[in-house]
């Protein structure tokens, strides 16, 4: 073998390396966008599933409102704990329960499933993790709130409570 030949192959070869490193580079880069565009799309998936999050849990507080307003409507138009206690030791007792007894019973069954639901509300308030601090929506809870647990303690008719809620679940705050 002659040196030229030996020195042209080894050309050859030396360029058809530098061919390849060339479409390597090209495919790196092509890798490297791919990547920077999946992590783009990564970013605005995580992005709209936080703000659906967020609209998910102020649906659950919207929906536990709901919850109140309807256990309210079963509710007496003013609530008596004495009487709701005396419920709740008359089914204790005995099933040879007077009809007021068993009146008790039922109110203190409503006062249970009243504490559950605002007890509920209350967990999904919390849960809204301060969207609504400062906001009308905030001010309206906690007066409604208020009167739930007035009601309880017999102080407010359940109209006017009702009628708080009514106006705290009317409010437009899950898109809005």
């Amino acid at each position: 073998m002659n040196a030229d030949i030996i020195s042209f192959e080894s050309m050859l070869a030396t360029k058809q390396a530098a061919d390849w490193a060339f479409w390597t580079m090209i495919a790196s880069g092509v890798s490297a966008l791919a990547a920077a565009l999946g992590v783009i799309f990564a970013w605005r998936t995580v992005a709209s599933w936080k703000q659906q999050e967020k609209a998910k849990v102020k649906m659950d507080f919207k929906r536990s409102i709901f919850n109140i307003i309807n256990i309210m409507l079963s509710m007496p138009d003013r609530f008596n704990l004495e009487l709701a206690g005396r419920g709740k030791k008359a089914l204790k007792l005995s099933d040879n329960s007077s009809i007021d007894d068993r009146c008790n019973v039922e109110l203190s069954h409503q006062f249970d499933e009243l504490v559950k639901v605002l007890s509920n509300a209350q967990g999904c308030w919390i849960y809204c993790e301060r969207f609504f601090d400062g906001t009308d929506i905030e001010a309206k809870w906690v007066y409604s709130r208020d009167l739930v647990l007035d009601y309880i303690n017999g102080d407010v008719e359940k109209n006017v409570v009702i009628n708080s809620l009514n106006n705290l679940a009317e409010e437009p705050f899950v898109y809005g």
